[in-house]
């Protein structure tokens, strides 16, 4: 009779489990993703140019929403509308003409130049001038936190601001000595009440980002559109996209390409609002999925026409991926563009445990 009745509990404690694990996926999991691209033009009287992310956004509309119809990629910098406009009139507006449900995942990508000035970071428009923060003039930047209020309004899972940023290390123009965005960043997330606000910034406090000037995507949007184009989904491989897996790709990328670099250094960093900084083996962060369903890859042509430029890839040592992932690596050469190549021949590292300091 008592192991009866032990084999009873045990069941049920069994079923419970069971049944716990179901719905802690479907509530976790993402119904749809909505990407908004916001490609900030630069003001060349400054001296820095913002990389160009038209090309990337082709592929990632043609990878992502030829593959199923649960994703959404829309480019709010296009010939009726510009990024600016977008930020002016109010992303939650928006966002809102999504109507993403409490399922749903949606992401904002902003490439900008950045600075702080008195303790808040800012997103610097095109028409920004030298001193406009110094003069009061408040037309040609944006607070970050302004963002962080308007994405709060949003019903969605999960609300992953991503900043493409850090091209301004040093500057005494514009009153910065160091590149302190990342940390103040993170001071403000820490007062944010929303829990489901994520924030991915391409490099941490006193380092700055690579780039190659304004006329390709950045090597951190180039990590980005090749994870969110399914090279991310490694553990495990099911089609499927975590927070965690898109942090510690772009982590692993970075790591192969810049990890020796003199100059460049740059460490990515994920926060989350009410946290700061959050690690890929959090488990909220690491059964998080951001993209449900993922591109089916594609095995490469048998004639080895889809390999690298410059390489010796054959038919009988092709690589898995879709189209238009193989268009997206064919377009740069591989010759002065390494970081394009990726960490696949370096041993992947997680991002080491980071309570602070971003």
């Amino acid at each position: 009779m008592l192991f009866r009745s032990r084999l009873v509990s045990t069941a049920i404690c069994l079923a419970l489990a069971i049944l716990f694990c179901f719905v802690a996926y479907n509530l976790l999991r993402a119904e749809h993703t909505y990407i908004a691209v916001l490609p900030m033009d630069a003001n060349q009287e400054m001296g820095y140019a913002n990389p160009n992310w038209k090309g990337a956004v082709g592929v990632l509309k043609e990878t992502l929403e030829s593959a199923n119809n649960t994703i959404t990629v829309e480019d709010w910098n296009d010939s009726d509308h510009s990024s600016k406009k977008a930020l002016e009139e109010s992303v939650a507006t928006r966002i809102g003409q999504w109507a993403p449900g409490k399922d749903d995942t949606v992401i904002v990508y902003v490439s900008a130049n950045s600075i702080c000035w008195k303790g808040a970071p800012y997103i610097l428009y095109q028409d920004y001038q030298l001193d406009d923060l110094a003069t009061g003039k408040k037309t040609t930047s944006v607070p970050v936190t302004d963002l962080f209020a308007q994405l709060a309004d949003c019903k969605a899972s999960c609300k992953l601001l991503i900043i493409d940023t850090g091209r301004i290390a040093y500057d005494p123009r514009l009153g910065v000595l160091v590149n302190e965005f990342p940390r103040l960043i993170e001071q403000k997330l820490k007062e944010c009440s929303d829990e489901d606000l994520y924030v991915l910034l391409p490099c941490s406090s006193f380092e700055s980002t690579a780039g190659i000037g304004s006329i390709r995507p950045s090597p951190f949007a180039d990590f980005l559109t090749r994870a969110l184009s399914g090279e991310a989904d490694q553990d495990p491989k099911n089609q499927q996209l975590t927070l965690a897996e898109l942090y510690s790709f772009i982590w692993n990328c970075s790591l192969a390409n810049f990890g020796d670099a003199v100059a460049y250094r740059q460490k990515p960093v994920l926060l989350r609002g009410r946290h700061g900084v959050v690690q890929p083996n959090d488990a909220f962060v690491k059964n998080l999925v951001v993209v449900a369903e993922l591109p089916k890859p594609a095995k490469a042509d048998e004639d080895g026409s889809d390999a690298d430029p410059g390489s010796d890839d054959t038919a009988k040592d092709k690589k898995t991926e879709t189209a238009a992932q193989n268009r997206l690596r064919r377009r740069v050469s591989a010759v002065g563009l390494a970081w394009m190549q990726g960490p696949q021949k370096k041993k992947e590292t997680e991002p080491p445990d980071r309570k602070s300091g971003a």
